[in-house]
């Protein structure tokens, strides 16, 4: 059970909330995306030790669209996408205990795993590249702005499509392999471990390149939902998997711009309140996440 009541907050970009105009938000719909104007949300914490967190408001506020995050994980990209949107749309944090994810994430979709969204009665949904697709064009009014459609020539967009999908295909995978050998202690002079740190530095390198010939962002000079995709996994994930990237100057360069990214930054602060997004943009790997330290 979620022990948690929906807040919001009146002040715009504040840790929780950026709502500044409470009838328009209760509105429930969708606002046509403005990277510059925040979005508006409520929140609601799911704690392991199932203390409710009491509602500063009177009554609370019923969002159309649900992003359940459950923090330091993947689903942070979600929280993302929506402040770059600029839609409404209702947070509920999920700590995990304490690596993994409570009862009360589990018990979202059968899968158990981040990320998950509801959308009123009768719409639960899972996968990264699904949330993202689906968001875009129910409530992101297609998303136009964070898209490259064929119009843009065939050649942008095959090369849109394919760093949209690096992530998931390629740069994640290589990541958990190397993150499970290490956390279970295999030698680093071990063939099987060579061979996946091999593959890992492989992905990183092409990345790079790319960031380098772009010299923006990964589908050209166009901030698009691919960024929103691989971001995690060059900043977050490291916090699971201690990864230097001080070898990399085309990623450096580019985790610098999205750091610089206002809606990054709103995200981040919402969704993940503690961890040190300064921090996680720079080349040397995060603090390793607490429940793993020593392992």
């Amino acid at each position: 059970m979620l022990n948690a009541i929906a807040i919001t907050l009146r002040e715009p970009i504040c840790t929780v909330c950026s709502t500044s105009d409470l009838g328009e938000c209760m509105k429930g719909q969708s606002q046509k995306e403005d990277p510059s104007r925040p979005s508006k949300c409520s929140l609601a914490v799911d704690t392991p030790d199932q203390n409710p967190l009491i509602s500063t408001t009177a009554t609370p506020v019923i969002m159309p669209l649900t992003v359940h995050h459950l923090q330091v994980s993947q689903s942070e990209r979600i929280v993302w996408l929506c402040e770059e949107l600029g839609i409404t749309y209702e947070l509920k944090l999920y700590q995990r205990s304490p690596v993994l994810s409570p009862p009360s994430y589990l018990a979202l979709h059968p899968i158990g795993a981040a990320p998950v969204i509801t959308d009123g009665d009768d719409v639960t949904l899972a996968e990264s590249e699904a949330v993202v697709e689906y968001i875009l064009n129910v409530h992101g009014n297609g998303g136009d702005n964070f898209v490259v459609k064929p119009s843009a020539g065939r050649k942008e967009y095959a090369e849109y499509l394919y760093w949209l999908h690096f992530v998931n295909g390629t740069l994640q995978p290589a990541m958990g392999r190397a993150c499970s050998l290490r956390l279970a202690g295999v030698d680093e002079d071990n063939n099987q471990r060579a061979r996946v740190e091999n593959k890992l530095h492989q992905a990183l390198s092409h990345l790079d390149n790319r960031l380098k010939q772009t010299g923006a962002w990964l589908a050209g000079q166009k901030f698009t939902v691919a960024d929103v995709m691989i971001v995690f996994s060059l900043t977050t994930m490291r916090r699971f998997m201690p990864l230097d990237l001080g070898m990399y100057e085309g990623i450096l360069g580019y985790l610098g711009r999205v750091g610089g990214r206002e809606g990054y930054r709103r995200a981040m602060k919402k969704g993940d309140p503690e961890m040190d997004v300064k921090e996680a943009v720079k080349g040397p790997p995060p603090e390793m996440f607490a429940a793993l330290k020593g392992k």
